[in-house]
């Protein structure tokens, strides 16, 4: 496989410049919405980007074969909304910066 060093050191500055000036655009948005309203929309657009993107490759997941996962995927969706709301909420008290 062919490294790309410029590449990789591209998408890491732009991820890094995605979550610094993520708390600075929620604190404008606090203003008029709640954190759990937040939450969910970021949850319900993730979902639906992702089951378009799988849907098009025809990668659904087929949700019988996987029974016994699924308390890690709704583990893993709690801890995800809990972090998020968390994170929401504490823009309230303190400064984006």
């Amino acid at each position: 496989m062919k490294q790309q060093p410029l590449l990789g050191f591209l998408f890491a500055l732009i991820t890094a410049m995605a979550w610094g000036s993520l708390p600075i655009a929620l604190k404008q948005v606090l203003s008029v919405m709640t954190p759990q309203t937040i939450v969910w929309y970021r949850f319900a657009v993730a979902s639906l980007a992702l089951f378009i993107l799988l849907g098009y490759k025809k990668k659904l997941p087929q949700f019988s074969k996987g029974g016994r996962f699924i308390w890690l995927v709704l583990i893993g969706v709690a801890g995800l909304a809990g972090n998020f709301f968390l994170f929401n909420s504490s823009l309230n008290f303190i400064d984006p910066s």
